[in-house]
């Protein structure tokens, strides 16, 4: 199987003070029209800066595209603000109240657990929009083929590895720590969104970007990922034992980890 595997996390903007501030003017793209950069491409998300990287085949690129982004977004920000990896970030009232209602809205595109259930719905986006809480994604984009016809059987192969996923998230892959108060309103357990390419893991926060391994590289996420897929491939492999977290990984978190500051672009 030829995999690949993209991501799109969200940062904030921090001000000389600490204080969270919305980054609609200074950074361009919206959802509908991403700006593109060199490794992908950078976009408003009500008060976070999102960025996607394009789609890797390898470890290498998997760490040069967010490397390579990380410093477009650099170029792009003010003098005084500081792009954090915070998973869950509160904004001061003044700020929120002089801020344009457009971003400070989420939009409400389902997630599903690995049951089939909706997690994220339009009644849980009013409810955010009303509050001055905000979380950082750290989403996961697996790529296992083109155009697939999202019906039956790709659903259920979503769902499963979701459920798998989630297990190796919270055991094997995910740094410790990387679960906050972000999970109370957003990546609950097996959160995903089938795509005609794959599927989107929505259950990581960014907190991973604060992690890298001994080669100073995000290659970790990107071998992590590739090794539970073809550990899912292996039809001498149990899936059961799979979703119980039974099989270790070579690529295990705390190997090698460095941890860095949750500022990556001061």
């Amino acid at each position: 199987m030829s995999l690949k595997v993209g991501a799109d996390p969200e940062l904030f903007a921090l001000d000389s003070m600490g204080f969270v501030r919305p980054v609609h003017s200074w950074l361009p793209g919206t959802k509908a029209a991403p700006h593109k950069v060199n490794g992908g491409a950078v976009q408003v998300d009500g008060f976070a800066a999102e960025f996607n990287i394009d789609p890797a085949e390898t470890a290498k690129e998997f760490d040069e595209h967010i490397k390579s982004v990380l410093n477009e977004l650099g170029k792009l920000k003010p003098k005084n603000i500081t792009l954090q990896a915070i998973p869950f970030a509160s904004i001061v009232k003044s700020i929120w109240d002089e801020t344009p209602t457009e971003y400070k809205e989420l939009g409400c595109s389902p997630d599903w657990d690995a049951d089939g259930n909706v997690l994220f719905s339009e009644k849980t986006a009013k409810y955010m929009n009303t509050n001055r809480y905000r979380t950082g994604s750290g989403h996961l984009h697996l790529g296992w083929g083109d155009k697939l016809i999202i019906d039956d059987a790709h659903l259920n192969d979503c769902r499963m590895v979701a459920r798998i996923f989630d297990t190796y998230f919270r055991t094997h892959i995910l740094p410790a720590g990387s679960y906050s108060s972000r999970e109370i309103y957003y990546g609950k357990p097996t959160a995903h969104r089938p795509k005609p390419y794959g599927v989107e893991l929505r259950v990581p926060s960014n907190h991973w970007l604060r992690y890298r391994d001994n080669q100073n590289s995000y290659a970790w996420m990107f071998n992590s990922v590739k090794e539970l897929m073809e550990k899912i491939q292996d039809p001498a492999n149990s899936l059961l034992k799979l979703e119980l977290g039974q099989y270790p990984l070579k690529t295990s978190r705390g190997d090698h980890f460095t941890r860095q500051p949750k500022t990556l672009v001061a």
